[in-house]
């Protein structure tokens, strides 16, 4: 059985098990709170501290009750300690705690929130280019990347939202509308426009969520996001169903440990090509032992307009890739999709000052005839470490290095690739590129905290030619047929953050800048990018 197959059919039964054997208790519903969020950091310092048995890092957003639930967890787990070291982390976890919603509510309980941000920055965007076996309508923009979905033009730009969210017994909903207003240089018009950055109604029963309009998703070990869904993306109008947090499976299953199941239906929206094409992608993540967590993806893009598309029946057996493989055919299917497998996996190591060592990996269109390509030209790869403590309890680090295939993120007939609004759903290093990226954090015993970020990149742009090496067109062989000039960034950025007014109001300071060679694949062609900002988010 091969991993699609695996991951389709464990994440089917996980949430079929939930839902059909969980206590008939009534049920809880609270809206997530967005991946950027502060107690997103919150809980990656729990966490790495081995203080939480059953949070799976790997699937986000959470939802209010699993963030109080986890921030319960650590206060259990700290017990009454007076040592000096753990003051930061009972901080910590009765903040979390807090964000627990009424169990017992007769009336509709609401939260108000919002995010103000003033941001200057010079860095040009440069879209990605064909290379000849391949496209996908995504820009390139590293100093400004990963920001919930939010692309600048150069020059200064505020950003504006309100995020309300409401819930009432077992269900809930969130919105966040958008004022976006920029000027782009001295001499351009000022532009504005208002959208719906987001908006679902979340509706739970029996450890099961079903979630219905426009929301975010990060899967993925590290806090911004991985190879599939990251920080880089819009949210993304969807249908969701997934597990209200991590469960413990009856019977046997329990030997699996703590579980979390996620499927999403969602539509990439308007491009050039393959207009409003389709993404389904499900993952299941477990915790079989307390200090690791692996889980398994399956990601399908296809459609939208001019694809050609398959009966119903094919569509099925397209989305359950063992069903696929067993059949007979050529690389070239009669309907167009895109098909990419990974898994990720975080493991903390006591022995090592508590360093949690973790790792994605995925891989496009897997296929028998090539197994060589598959793993490297088709492929992409991140791993890291994090050391939670670093000389004291108040400095962590992580050190990551990514790399990503030559065909990653795009497809020769899924033309408009794993992006959305031009922003790239997963690693915004992009394809034929890799990576070092760095962060120095400090905090101390109250709302405080500096990170130091660096990063070390190139982005390749040669060209290739694919072709098929036998009759029945199988066995897909890629040439280098020209050979382009190598784009390379160093980057830095700094970021303060403080609690102002109260613990939920937090200011953030950033500047940073970025040098980059050869701009877009132009030999000789070099710059200096600068980036200043200032935001004030109030958390709903």
């Amino acid at each position: 059985m091969t991993l699609g197959s695996r991951v389709f059919a464990y994440t089917v039964a996980a949430l079929l098990s939930v839902a059909t054997t969980a206590p008939a208790a009534r049920a809880q519903a609270s809206a997530t709170l967005r991946p950027d969020k502060r107690a997103y950091r919150d809980l990656e310092t729990l966490h790495d501290a081995g203080l939480l048995d059953s949070l799976i890092v790997g699937q986000r957003p959470y939802s209010r009750t699993v963030i109080a639930r986890a921030g319960r967890e650590a206060l259990h787990r700290l017990g009454a300690s007076s040592r000096p070291d753990d003051a930061v982390l009972l901080h910590i976890a009765d903040r979390l705690a807090a964000l627990q919603p009424p169990v017992t509510s007769e009336r509709p309980v609401a939260h108000a929130g919002g995010r103000a941000e003033v941001l200057y920055g010079d860095a040009e965007s440069r879209p990605i280019t064909d290379n000849g076996v391949g496209t996908v309508e995504a820009d390139v923009n590293p100093l400004l990347a990963y920001r919930s979905g939010r692309s600048y033009l150069p020059g200064v730009s505020l950003v504006a939202s309100i995020a309300p969210d409401a819930q009432w017994r077992w269900l809930s909903g969130q919105l966040e509308p958008r004022l976006f207003a920029a000027a782009a240089g001295h001499d351009a018009d000022a532009t504005a426009s208002l959208e719906l950055a987001s908006g679902s109604l979340r509706l739970v029963g029996r450890g099961v969520a079903l979630t219905l309009g426009r929301e975010y998703t990060v899967w993925s070990q590290l806090q911004r996001g991985g190879l599939f869904f990251s920080e880089n993306a819009p949210a993304l109008d969807m249908v969701g169903l997934a597990t209200d947090g991590a469960v413990v499976l009856p019977g046997v299953l329990r030997r699996v440990g703590p579980v979390a199941a996620s499927l999403r239906v969602a539509d990439l929206g308007r491009s050039d090509s393959n207009s409003h094409s389709r993404l389904v992608a499900y993952k299941l993540s477990a915790r079989p032992v307390h200090a690791l967590e692996v889980g398994a993806t399956f990601m399908n893009h296809f459609g939208g307009a001019g694809a050609r598309n398959p009966s119903a029946l094919d569509r099925f057996v397209d989305l359950v890739p063992f069903l696929d493989l067993l059949r007979r055919h050529p690389d070239s299917l009669g309907f167009d999709s895109d098909k990419v497998l990974g898994l990720d996996a975080n493991f903390r190591v006591p022995r090592l000052a508590g360093a949690v060592l973790f790792g994605e990996m995925a891989i496009e269109d897997f296929d028998f005839h090539r197994l060589g390509s598959v793993f490297t030209e088709d492929a992409a790869y991140t791993f890291g470490v994090r050391l939670p403590r670093l000389v004291s309890p108040e400095w962590s680090a992580q050190l990551a290095w990514s790399t990503l295939g030559i065909r990653f993120y795009e497809h020769h007939s899924v033309r408009n690739g794993l992006a959305a609004h031009r922003l790239l759903l997963g690693d915004a290093l992009g394809r034929d590129a890799s990576g070092l990226s760095a962060r120095l954090r400090w905090r101390d015993g109250t709302d405080r905290s500096l990170e130091i970020d660096g990063a070390v990149e190139g982005r390749g742009t040669d060209q290739f030619f694919g072709s098929y090496v036998n009759a029945d067109q199988t066995g897909l062989v890629f040439r280098r047929v020209a050979a382009g000039v190598v784009e390379r960034r160093v980057r830095g950025v700094t970021t303060w953050r403080m609690s102002v007014f109260d613990e939920r109001t937090e200011l953030a300071l950033s500047a940073g800048v970025e040098r980059t060679s050869s701009v877009a694949n132009v030999a000789g062609r070099d710059r200096v990018a600068g980036l200043g900002m200032v935001s004030i988010t109030v958390t709903p």
